[in-house]
C-alpha cells in the first residue's frame, strides 16, 4: 500500500493478523525472547518501523495472541454450554 494512502479497518485488521501469524510461527520456531522485531517485521513482509505502527512491543505481540486464543476459548465454551443452558 502505498506510504499516505489511508488504510480501512479491514486493511489494518488484515495486516495485524498478519503480523499475529508471523510472530506465532517465530516464537514457536525460535522462542519469544530469541525473536527480534526485526524478524517479525521481516517475516510479516514490512519494515520495522512500519511493524511499530501496529505493535509498539513484542511483548504486546505476545499479549495479542493470548488473547487471541482465549477469546477462540471463549467461543467455544459458548457454543459446548448452549445447549446445556437452554435446557434449564
Amino acid at each position: 500500500m502505498p506510504k499516505g494512502t489511508p488504510l480501512t479497518v479491514e486493511d489494518l485488521e488484515h495486516r495485524r493478523h498478519e503480523i499475529f501469524s508471523a510472530s506465532v510461527h517465530l516464537f514457536l520456531e525460535k522462542g519469544f525472547q530469541e525473536t527480534s522485531m526485526r524478524e517479525i517485521a521481516a517475516a510479516a513482509g514490512m519494515g520495522k518501523s512500519t511493524l511499530y505502527d501496529y505493535f509498539k512491543t513484542k511483548d504486546e505481540i505476545l499479549l495479542s495472541v493470548i488473547e487471541e486464543d482465549i477469546d477462540g476459548l471463549n467461543r467455544e465454551i459458548r457454543v459446548i454450554s448452549a445447549p446445556a443452558c437452554a435446557g434449564r
